[in-house]
């Protein structure tokens, strides 16, 4: 199990031990990796330009994927490489430029042998600041878009557009699903809603034919919002962060028939009292979390146990204490041991 840690103008890969065997030196504004875990997909910004560039493990080579230009009042953001590498989507944001993303936003998709003939698959500006959500084989793309009302819905099409579906008729102006995560047998999703500012309305779980959506919600019912969110391997459970009241704010272990909690680990329970920055480092059965100061733990579900992971001062000894961190990027299940990456 790796982990992708992103600082200012630096990546640290770090092993499941909290090891540190790569250093990444790489100006980006996000990272994603290939399903085999052997390369990282970084995108950043030049001269008005969005590009996806891979970056093999091995080898240390780097070659740009895919560059798309913002073209008048456009911008373009965000490309992603679908699992089977035949497609890449973006996000295309306009209207207002607000601090949570751009007021309309549309999730476009190219062929990656043909990038100046995109699809576009939303209608009405309505996709979350990230675009879509590939399925883990690659022929479908999940994303919102505002229906006809004006209400955010999760959509699910071909990565041409066809066959496009409605999964979601929810009665809520506005929201778009800004962190969509597929089950890892392409069965089902789930999502969480964000109004436009930025503020999370809700976590659901729909089946990829549109059936037997529910909210997720506490033992209580109440309502919870939060990310983000994990599927274990087998699809059985899942993992969010939830936020919100100091009373329920925590890691939460899901059966996603039931929408349901069986497990809670409360931020009020790690060593400082918070937890941030959570993901998973063995499937769901243990989660790295920060202290939002400068340590990592792990918290073991089994049997309830936490360890420290990592100093973060220990990556940055000249300076003696880490800046701010950006993003964490657990690189996804079945990849295999970087050392038996293949160089190309």
């Amino acid at each position: 199990m790796v982990v992708a840690l992103g600082y200012p103008g630096v990546i640290f890969l770090v092993g499941s031990t909290g090891d540190v065997f790569k250093r990444i030196d790489i100006g980006y504004d996000y990272i994603q990796w290939s399903p085999d875990g052997c390369q990282l997909r970084i995108t950043t910004r030049r001269d008005q330009k969005s590009i996806l560039l891979n970056l093999d493990l091995a080898s240390g080579v780097q070659h740009d994927l895919f560059v798309v230009s913002d073209t008048g009042d456009e911008d373009a953001m965000y490309p992603q490489l679908s699992p089977d590498g035949k497609w890449i989507s973006y996000v295309v944001g306009y209207g207002e430029d607000r601090y949570t993303g751009w007021e309309f936003q549309d999730v476009r998709v190219v062929v990656v042998d043909e990038p100046a003939r995109p699809f576009h698959l939303t209608e009405r500006g309505g996709a979350g600041v990230y675009g879509g959500a590939w399925s883990p084989d690659g022929q479908w793309l999940a994303y919102s878009d505002y229906d006809q009302d004006g209400n955010g819905q999760l959509y699910l099409s071909k990565p041409d557009g066809s066959d496009r579906r409605q999964l979601t008729h929810l009665v809520m102006s506005k929201i778009t699903m800004d962190v969509i995560e597929w089950s890892p047998d392409g069965q089902r999703l789930a999502f969480t809603a964000y109004d436009q500012d930025d503020i999370p309305q809700g976590i659901w779980i729909v089946h990829s034919d549109g059936n037997d959506l529910r909210e997720i919600t506490l033992s209580d019912g109440n309502s919870i919002w939060g990310a983000p969110l994990w599927w274990s391997a087998d699809g059985r459970t899942f993992v969010a962060f939830v936020s919100g009241d100091e009373s329920v704010e925590g890691l939460y272990w899901f059966d996603p028939d039931t929408g349901k909690p069986y497990h809670v680990f409360y931020d009020s329970k790690s060593p400082n009292g918070h937890i941030s920055f959570c993901f998973p480092i063995s499937d769901v059965q243990t989660i790295a979390f920060s202290d939002a100061e400068t340590k990592f733990y792990t918290y073991h579900l089994t049997d309830g146990t936490i360890d420290l992971w990592l100093d973060e001062t220990k990556l940055f000894p000249e300076e003696g204490w880490p800046p701010m961190l950006w993003q964490v990027v657990p690189v996804p299940g079945g990849a295999v041991d970087i050392s038996q990456c293949p160089s190309k």
